[in-house]
């Protein structure tokens, strides 16, 4: 589960502007926490996960309560500022 939200949230982040916020909502808990939902992450996986750690802003992940499903959540976070694509100097390089 961990491995799906990593690689969904990097997608996410790889379109996202430099200093974007990134938003992730109704995150259920994790399968063998909440069997009656569909599997999700923990709410630490967002503070913990060195992978999304380099991309996004130090400290800017806020996690919300949902109001509609109960034990869900909402994850609020921006990307780095300085976050380049692979190859963003290309451009610059001519033919």
């Amino acid at each position: 589960q961990e491995g799906w939200y990593r690689k969904w949230v990097m997608e996410m982040l790889q379109i996202a502007k430099p200093g974007a916020p990134v938003i992730v909502e109704q995150v259920s808990p994790p399968l063998c926490e909440a069997q009656f939902d569909f599997g999700g992450v923990a709410q630490d996986f967002w503070k913990k996960d060195t992978q999304l750690a380099a991309l996004i802003e130090p400290n800017s992940v806020i996690l919300e309560q949902s109001s509609l499903i109960p034990k869900r959540y909402h994850v609020f976070m921006l990307k780095k500022k300085d976050a380049k694509k692979k190859n963003d100097n290309d451009d610059d390089k001519g033919p």
